[in-house]
């Protein structure tokens, strides 16, 4: 949600311009990449759940650092840009540990299936946190934005945590007879 409202939030927390957000978005990319990088890195050294509560941790920690920005408005660029700059990190360490635990959880004879049902996942999760930020930013102003975001991480490790315990209870597959 807060990448969809990047811009209106930017420019209500720094006066942020059309150029500077440019800049600022590439700087996010490139950043991204990077955590993209260093999240399958660390699944392929820690594991999926590390390399995701990692990734939650920080994502939450930069989301609130923005939302603690809003308070001081207009924050300087030079306290926005390190917390933009984990919080794009952070966003795109999380698909590596998702996708190793989707395919941990669905096998090889489902992986191909199931990665094309997170990435539909992904973007409805994108539309429905553009709606829910469109609200926000009406109702609330774009400080409510990061405020939102971070709350959205402990839900996130939560269900992480916990998917798969459902499945591996299903009589079919502990080998207790089916009706």
């Amino acid at each position: 949600m807060l990448q969809t409202y990047l811009a209106p939030f930017l420019y209500g927390l720094s006066g942020v311009t059309s150029t500077t957000l440019g800049l600022l978005l590439a700087l996010t990319g490139a950043a991204g990449i990077a955590g993209a990088r260093a999240g399958g890195t660390l699944v392929d050294r820690r594991g999926a759940w590390a390399a995701f509560a990692t990734a939650a941790v920080a994502f939450a920690a930069a989301t609130a650092g923005l939302a603690l920005c809003g308070a001081l408005r207009p924050a300087s660029l030079a306290l926005v840009v390190p917390l933009l700059v984990i919080w794009a990190a952070a966003a795109w360490a999380v698909p590596p540990a998702v996708q190793t635990r989707v395919l941990t959880l669905s096998g090889p004879e489902h992986g191909p299936q199931t990665l094309a049902l997170t990435s539909s996942a992904v973007y409805l999760g994108a539309s429905l946190g553009g709606a829910l930020g469109g609200r926000l930013l009406a109702s609330h102003g774009p400080g409510a934005l990061p405020v939102a975001a971070a709350c959205c991480a402990p839900v996130a490790l939560l269900l992480f945590a916990t998917a798969g315990h459902r499945r591996a209870a299903l009589p079919c597959e502990t080998g207790a007879p089916t009706a």
